[in-house]
């Protein structure tokens, strides 16, 4: 019996050593909370206005070559020529004109997303990684935004993708014309920072 009693003494002891080093290790760690902030700066969009592309020169417009009107042989009469059909002598004044949109450049924003960290590509962000994308975008009259991508910095992490999906959530103001809505052009830039 008392080999019983030893062994749980021995026992007692080695537990009570146990848990008095825990209790000495737990009291010298020093804890720290972080909070995170619950509202992240939002990324900025800078706008980038690209110079309107140069019309190209008006072709020249050819003039018929009158040949002089002297009679070689004096039996030769010359007859004065048929006027043309006036349908066949329709010259255009200048290079046909297509539509372009009105460029936007401070946009009104009716709808942003929020969260945009839900957008990172998830390969980039857990490696660190951080890109930026150029978009191109026609305005809606309605302000919703069809976009492409012009550049991504890096390529093959996604930033292209969920550039494409941030500003499909984008609504703004359309541009207008004499007060009536019409489609407009905007340039965005997408950066992506890993934080």
């Amino acid at each position: 019996m008392s080999e019983t009693a030893t062994v749980r003494a021995t026992s007692l002891l080695a537990s009570a050593g146990i848990l008095g080093s825990l209790v000495i290790v737990a009291l010298t760690f020093t804890y720290v909370l972080e909070i995170a902030d619950p509202f992240p700066e939002a990324p900025t969009f800078e706008t980038v206005r690209e110079p309107p592309p140069t019309p190209p020169p008006p072709e020249p417009v050819n003039q018929p070559v009158r040949m002089p009107t002297t009679a070689a042989d004096p039996m030769t009469t010359i007859l004065p020529s048929q006027p043309a059909d006036p349908t066949t002598d329709i010259v255009a004044d200048g290079p046909p004109t297509l539509a372009v949109a009105q460029e936007i450049t401070d946009p009104q924003w009716l709808r942003r997303p929020r969260n945009l960290q839900r957008y990172y590509p998830r390969a980039a962000i857990t490696r660190g990684v951080e890109g930026m994308v150029v978009l191109d975008c026609m305005v809606a009259t309605t302000g919703d935004l069809r976009c492409r991508v012009i550049s991504e910095t890096p390529l093959e992490w996604g930033f292209g993708d969920a550039a494409l999906r941030i500003a499909a959530e984008h609504r703004m103001e359309p541009a207008r014309s004499n007060g009536t809505p019409v489609e407009g052009r905007y340039r965005m830039r997408v950066p992506f920072r890993a934080e």
